[in-house]
């Protein structure tokens, strides 16, 4: 059996086959290939767009060449979504999510529902970039011109052009902002308020499936198998938590990419004003759970703050800029890493040093400087949201868990157990796609049923390492004191 992945990232794109090996999943990447938002010109001004078509031939193409394939399951990012035409075309390029078309936004919505009301009603954490406020930026644009006659989150668009049928599945829909996680049906109140402010959503979503459901087959023409598509669980940090290696009830786990996303997997969802005031989200997960989380910046600054380097000439192997890193004084610069300034794309070393003025602190001199203070940050954050989390939820995370891409950054790694005071086990890197594959052999039943089997086979999967705390304690427990003021600071502004 050849289990198949689709995984698509905010930056990049991969098709990975996975084999059953004695009580243990197989891995092996078949595809790997570059996925931009582009600006794209309109009226006069520009606009940041997926284009999709290019990743779409390289999935075509992995497909067409990989033989005995059993199945497909395809995740992506979350939030961004495509408008279709009542032939079932697509109007336009989807959106990116950090197009500034949102800003200001959130606050044209709250004119109809206010953030305690809509907190209880969605559970997610207040962004501009939540399939809520996208929709509702398009008013004036394809609902009023366009006329729209179905919508579809990016996984579930190339499920329809993989098979012809229209789905949505619950851990991205659970992203949208017009979802109930306690129904885990879409919320009639919201979508009653979207109709009210001249966005009329509700004719246009298709039906709702948990993962693991069939969505259908492979439609002929495209040169592949007929093979069937399950859905999984489509958002591709719900299936890297899928596949978190752990046995215990209660554990953390750092989604490490170009967002990190840090929580904890609950059964029921958290709606409380303090859960609001945190800027904590209720997601959906696999076998009706709810990932109780927070959206951190990730590795989204330290990538423009190397591609900056690229562009200038400058080196950009990971091990100089390491080697560097490790030079430059511990703890020497802090900054709050969330910042807003630092969501859009481009040059990030401006930034952090206006940042680092703001909190009188030192500003950065030297690239490992620069590359300290990202990573310090950023470990600090995760310290925070970890506090927060037992604070909110009123349990102790027995087990701390970083996946994804950030575990092969092992000062990162190293950092988060230094500002965490916690033994952290980092890995696997490609945990969303062994999530993702393992969802299809439960749904095939190849693997036993239940989330402990599951687990059971993500831990004999993966290859993990550990990292114990390490230097001046005192040093973090300062630091981290001085984080939570400045992020206090800015929740306050």
């Amino acid at each position: 059996m050849s289990f198949v992945a689709i995984d698509l990232g905010a930056s990049s794109g991969r098709v990975v086959s996975g084999t059953l090996d004695q009580g243990s999943m197989r891995l092996k990447e078949i595809s790997r290939f570059p996925i931009e938002a582009v600006d794209i010109p309109n009226d006069g001004s520009t606009s940041l767009r997926w284009n999709l078509l290019s990743p779409w031939a390289r999935i075509k193409e992995a497909l067409r060449n990989h033989e005995g394939i059993t199945s497909i399951g395809i995740d992506t990012w979350a939030v961004d979504y495509a408008l279709l035409d009542e032939k079932g075309n697509v109007l336009n390029f989807p959106f990116s999510y950090r197009d500034s078309r949102t800003e200001g936004i959130p606050e044209l919505f709250e004119k109809a529902c206010s953030r305690q009301r809509l907190f209880q009603l969605n559970g997610l954490q207040r962004q501009n970039f939540n399939t809520i406020f996208q929709l509702l930026s398009e008013r004036d644009g394809a609902f009023a011109n366009s006329k729209p006659q179905a919508l579809l989150m990016l996984p579930d668009l190339f499920a329809y052009w993989l098979t012809g049928e229209r789905s949505i599945e619950v851990s991205n829909a659970s992203t949208t902002g017009i979802m109930n996680p306690y129904s885990r049906d879409w919320d009639p109140t919201i979508l009653g308020l979207m109709e009210e402010l001249g966005v009329p959503v509700t004719h246009l979503l298709p039906r709702l499936v948990e993962p693991g459901t069939l969505v259908g087959h492979v439609r002929q023409g495209l040169g592949i198998p007929r093979v069937p598509v399950f859905a999984v669980a489509s958002h591709d940090t719900a299936s890297a938590v899928a596949a978190v290696p752990t046995t215990s009830d209660s554990f953390g786990f750092i989604s490490c990419g170009t967002w990190s996303l840090v929580g904890t997997e609950i059964a029921s969802p958290i709606t409380s004003d303090e859960a609001r005031l945190a800027n904590f989200t209720n997601e959906l997960g696999i076998n009706n759970t709810v990932r109780f989380l927070k959206n951190i910046m990730g590795l989204w600054v330290f990538n423009q703050f190397r591609k900056e380097l690229e562009e200038s000439s400058e080196p950009t192997s990971y091990d100089v800029l390491e080697d560097e890193a490790l030079a430059a004084t511990p703890l020497r610069t802090v900054i709050n890493i969330n910042d807003q300034s630092l969501f859009a794309p481009g040059p990030m070393r401006d930034r952090i040093s206006q940042l680092a003025v703001e909190a009188k602190q030192p500003v950065p001199r030297t690239r490992g400087e620069f590359y300290r203070c990202i990573l310090e940050s950023l470990a600090l954050s995760y310290a925070s949201a970890l506090h927060e989390i037992e604070s909110l939820t009123g349990n102790r995370l027995g087990e701390v868990h970083i996946v994804g891409g950030g575990t092969k950054n092992k000062l990162l790694c190293q950092f988060t157990a230094n500002a965490t005071q916690r033994v952290i086990n980092a890995g696997p890197s490609e945990c969303t796609a062994l999530g993702n594959i393992l969802v299809q052999a439960q749904a095939i039943g190849a693997i036993p049923p239940g989330r402990n089997a599951l687990r059971d086979f993500a831990k004999a999967s993966s290859e993990t390492r550990t990292y114990h705390p390490q230097g001046n304690t005192s040093g973090w427990e300062i630091a981290y004191r001085f984080f939570e003021r400045i992020n206090k600071d800015a929740n306050q502004a």
